[in-house]
């Protein structure tokens, strides 16, 4: 197996799934690839002083502040396979809109009714 397939695999393995970037960035750079998988797994997942949950809504709320609407859908998703409830996400989202305004929850509040579809309101597209 090259060393692209092989980085690949160990991310499928480790998180479930491998997001297309990463399918394009292996082939032309599978250590770097790898070290910053390797990174992201000792912070989420060995590192033990803050949830997984919390981690999770860190995250999310870093990605909607970027206005990074696919990180916030992945890690939405993670924090409520972690637990977190849909109270708990919005207050995330609206923390980080403190820091860079309204877009930060103008832009995941389609996302919310996606993950949590009980979400009250007119869906949004």
């Amino acid at each position: 197996m090259n060393e692209s397939k092989r980085v690949l695999e160990k991310i499928r393995a480790d998180r479930g799934e491998v997001r297309s970037w990463r399918e394009t960035l292996a082939p032309l750079d599978p250590t770097y690839l790898e070290l910053s998988h390797d990174i992201f797994m000792h912070v989420m997942e060995k590192r033990k002083a803050i949830s997984r949950k919390n981690k999770e809504l860190m995250v999310m709320a870093i990605d909607a502040a970027v206005h990074y609407v696919p990180g916030v859908k992945v890690h939405m998703t993670s924090a409520k396979k972690f637990g977190a409830t849909k109270d708990e996400v919005v207050e995330a989202l609206e923390v980080a809109s403190l820091v860079t305004g309204v877009h930060a929850l103008s832009l995941t509040m389609p996302v919310l009714q996606e993950v949590y579809p009980d979400t009250p309101g007119r869906q949004m597209a």
